[in-house]
């Protein structure tokens, strides 16, 4: 896969190839609309597993098909092979706009004018927080004075 998507050009190092392909695939799954991308994500492995879990294709099977909100075996019979045709199509439509190798970073661009139009703001996900507050415990009253 690494042949398919970046090409050995004699100047890039294997490593350098493999960093380039993996922000390939990031990137056409962010492309990819939810519940799609999310499930993906978790079939390329791209987000932790779930706590307990092991990370084996079963579990991310499951995984993937509650983002659909469906069973694990539907998932497989019926959004495994769009979603894996979604993702290629997304691949193909990078390889296609490059020059000599990926031009997937926006900062390859030269012309501003011809950068494309930025991704709608429904595909923007909030970042979970790192770690939650610690609760406050909740205040105790004094009891009131009797006169």
């Amino acid at each position: 896969m690494l042949d398919l998507l970046v090409p050995a050009d004699g100047q890039a190092s294997e490593h350098q190839r493999a960093r380039t392909a993996h922000r390939m695939i990031v990137t056409a799954v962010d492309a990819l609309t939810s519940p799609r991308a999310d499930a993906a994500a978790i079939m390329l492995g791209l987000v932790s597993a779930p706590p307990g879990r092991d990370r084996g294709i079963t579990a991310r099977k499951e995984a993937a098909a509650q983002q659909h909100g469906i069973s694990a075996d539907w998932f497989t019979r019926s959004e495994l092979e769009p979603m894996s045709l979604a993702l290629a199509m997304e691949l193909d439509q990078q390889l296609r706009r490059r020059e000599g190798r990926t031009a997937t970073d926006p900062y390859r661009y030269r012309d501003p004018a011809v950068l494309p139009p930025p991704p709608p703001a429904t595909s923007y996900r909030p970042r979970p927080a790192t770690t939650p507050a610690a609760p406050t415990p909740p205040r105790r009253e004094p009891p009131a004075e009797r006169p």
